[in-house]
């Protein structure tokens, strides 16, 4: 698998040094191919306070992760790379549910993010009361598609046409469709699409300092940015929900755990329809 992930631990502070250093042995056996066909890489850990001794996994034999732990008084934080290598996704890595079963008073929080050839990918982690919490989440090629169809629906063209000071019967929707996916590519970058760029797609009267304001309002909306839109909007993306047992290593989706997301991103709409319309009103009645 062609991949550039990310990694990021934090292992919670814990009285018993053994269970901090015997996770920390479990997670340095990823740092070698062996049978597992895939590795991370450039793991380095470092105790949470201002200028700690970092630690370099792969070349820290028993004796220095011994003398580092035993020294650690605050939660441990560790940055890596990958995985890399063969796998089908990554939670079949079983890297998470590998650090659970060392011992299931251990709490810690990690996620593995980045892109492979199929688009973004994510895995979130959270071990906390004995219990290991997943989210899996892969980006797919319609979610785009989605966003761009969730901003038409706030933002519906005859608003769009009185807010940048467009005569609407001079144009249709589709003109709008074939507007929208650059302008938001635009709106979430830098530079943003400037006026005479806007011009190009449809007339208007408007001048350019309510023109820049506009953007620069539009652009603090969380909705101006898609993986946002993907995150906390988007009801139909591809995001499992897991809970592993370390006690009986079994792994069950999260049913409860998915509906409550379910009903937190409903929630979000509502909000930012709410929201965005009021200051869209507001941004209409400019000078």
């Amino acid at each position: 698998m062609s991949a550039d992930i990310n990694m990021n631990i934090r292992i919670k502070k814990n009285d018993d040094k053994g269970i901090i250093l015997n996770v920390i042995k479990k997670l340095k056996e990823f740092t070698k191919n062996g049978e597992k066909h895939f590795k991370i890489d450039s793991v380095v850990i470092k105790e949470d306070k201002k200028n700690a001794t970092e630690l370099r996994l792969e070349n820290a034999s028993e004796e220095d992760l011994d003398t580092y732990i035993n020294n650690i008084k605050k939660d441990i934080c560790i940055n890596g790379m990958g995985p890399y290598g063969n796998y089908d996704s990554l939670l079949s890595t079983n890297i998470f549910q590998s650090l659970a079963n060392v011992n299931c008073g251990v709490e810690f929080e990690g996620s593995f993010s980045g892109f492979n050839n199929g688009g973004n990918i994510s895995l979130d982690a959270d071990m906390h009361d004995g219990m290991l919490h997943l989210i899996e989440y892969f980006e797919l090629d319609e979610d785009h598609d989605k966003y761009v169809n969730f901003f038409e629906e706030v933002l519906d063209f005859s608003k769009f046409c009185s807010l940048f000071e467009i005569n609407e019967d001079d144009y249709d929707i589709e003109d709008y469709e074939d507007f929208l996916p650059d302008f938001l590519e635009r709106l979430s970058s830098y530079p943003s699409m400037d006026l005479e760029e806007f011009l190009e797609y449809f007339d208007t009267s408007i001048n350019e300092d309510k023109y820049e304001k506009i953007l620069e309002e539009l652009s603090m909306f969380d909705i101006a940015y898609f993986e946002t839109y993907n995150e906390d909007y988007n009801l139909n993306a591809l995001i499992s929900y897991y809970v592993y047992n370390p006690a009986t290593g079994e792994t069950n989706e999260d049913v409860e755990q998915k509906e409550k997301a379910l009903q937190i991103k409903k929630k979000n709409i509502e909000q930012i329809k709410s929201k965005f319309n009021n200051k869209i009103e507001e941004l209409i009645s400019l000078e």
